[in-house]
């Protein structure tokens, strides 16, 4: 998934992994206003201070000259003082751009300068030259990180003690060109033209409403695969959860190798133990199979 692509690849990637960063930092604005008239005001000092915290810690680490010498494509880039240096370029990606980019970023200059009116200090296909020059990867560290810190300092919520990890996968439309379907894959309807297609996944927190990780791939790779990627990320007190699609041993065996566990719904006409467990009439059972030279132990439950 990090090798090296080209622009219309590098943009659809961009665009994925920078919302997961957004989804955690307006959590963490979200998490203050949600509980703004249930604590004192001593409380609400604190928590007003985590979220400040939070913007300060992402904002250090965009300044910081490692990061940016590790995101940036070439070390000839951003060495020149200019109206879109790294960090403008990132912070400006940060944003839920919902209109054009030329009004985007005549909006974005008009909040930072504090005007009052729009001053069209960069245009579209400028930006568009400086964006070629950062790595998607520099979203994805910031994801990473910017989890880690939450789980530090904001008291993420657990149930009995564990946290609730759900991993879910989908396919999306990536923009209709041909070197973007020769990377990403392509559908080929009964009628109409092949639709370039990408497979996207991600793993979330279910309490918490934020995104541990999140991967875009091209359509041929597996939701499986993709999960297992996700699950280098997992720790011992993390629950994951499996819809019907994802149950395989190999998976299963992988979560445990991380010491964590799982909850999985099983396809009932794909697994024989399954079948034979629904047919007599136990409301659960504890199953042992063996595999990867070890004896892995199941819980099956039914209503």
């Amino acid at each position: 998934m990090y090798c090296k692509i080209n622009e219309k690849e590098y943009n659809s990637k961009i665009i994925f992994c920078r919302a997961g960063l957004i989804n955690l930092i307006i959590l963490g604005g979200r998490t203050c206003l949600s509980k703004i008239k249930k604590v004192s005001k001593s409380a609400l000092d604190l928590l007003c201070e985590l979220c400040a915290s939070l913007i300060d810690f992402i904002k250090k680490i965009i300044t910081s000259q490692d990061f940016i010498s590790r995101h940036k494509r070439s070390s000839k880039y951003f060495s020149r003082t200019r109206s879109l240096p790294f960090i403008t370029v990132v912070l400006f990606l940060m944003n839920l751009l919902r209109s054009s980019i030329q009004n985007e970023i005549d909006s974005f200059f008009k909040a930072v300068s504090g005007s009052d009116v729009a001053d069209r200090k960069v245009t579209d296909s400028a930006f568009c030259q400086a964006r070629k020059k950062l790595k998607h990867s520099a979203f994805i560290e910031l994801i990473h990180k910017g989890v880690e810190f939450f789980t530090a300092h904001f008291s993420p919520k657990t149930w009995h003690g564990f946290r609730l990890l759900a991993t879910d996968g989908s396919t999306i439309k990536v923009p209709r060109t041909e070197e973007v379907s020769d990377y990403f894959g392509a559908w080929n309807p009964a009628k109409g033209e092949r639709c370039p297609v990408a497979r996207v996944s991600q793993m979330f927190d279910v309490l918490n409403h934020i995104i541990i990780d999140a991967l875009i791939a091209p359509k041929s790779h597996g939701e499986r695969d993709l999960a297992a990627q996700h699950f280098a990320h997992i720790s011992p007190q993390n629950l994951i959860l499996l819809d019907r699609g994802y149950p395989a041993l190999w998976l299963f065996h992988l979560i445990l190798h991380k010491g964590a566990h799982f909850c999985a719904r099983l396809p009932i006409h794909l697994w024989k133990t399954a079948r034979r467990f629904s047919a007599s009439g136990l409301d659960e059972k504890i199953v042992s199979f063996a595999a990867f030279e070890i004896d892995i132990f199941l819980l099956f439950l039914q209503k």
